[in-house]
């Protein structure tokens, strides 16, 4: 048996890397300017988190020295529209992805932030409803996709 979980467990690190690379190749541009992303697995949550089942979390924000997401600094949604809304649409092709994107706001001091909850539909199709934070800096977009 304890084969099976070492087994079981590489698969996982397997989907992961392969979502990784994907992030990597699709958000390129941004990457190879401020931006970073970040990967974990979901079932790593507290168990009582309503997020706690099988699937990762991808974070992206602005990095920082040693390649970790810096949630003290901000971008516009326009910085990264024009990148991020294509990766999005081939997100949503090649995965699923949860009912809503979390939008973390910087609200002007270091520890405060305010938290949007969008669909990734109206992100993808820039609605209106984006116009809430497109004169507010971002702290980081999360984005919960389910392991196929």
């Amino acid at each position: 048996m304890k084969y099976i979980k070492k087994y079981s467990s590489l698969i996982v690190e397997s989907v992961r890397d392969d979502l990784q690379e994907f992030c990597e190749l699709n958000l390129a541009y941004l990457l190879d300017g401020d931006f970073v992303i970040a990967i974990r697995r979901r079932d790593n949550l507290p168990r009582g988190m309503k997020d706690h089942k099988q699937g990762f979390i991808i974070s992206f924000g602005v990095r920082v020295e040693d390649g970790v997401i810096d949630n003290n600094a901000g971008f516009t949604w326009n910085d990264i529209t024009n990148h991020f809304i294509p990766f999005l649409q081939r997100l949503s092709q090649s995965y699923t992805i949860d009912k809503s994107i979390m939008v973390r706001l910087q609200q002007g001091y270091p520890y405060g932030h305010e938290t949007k909850m969008v669909r990734p539909t109206s992100m993808m199709n820039h609605d209106l409803m984006l116009d809430a934070f497109t004169d507010k800096l971002i702290r980081n977009i999360s984005i919960s996709v389910e392991e196929e």
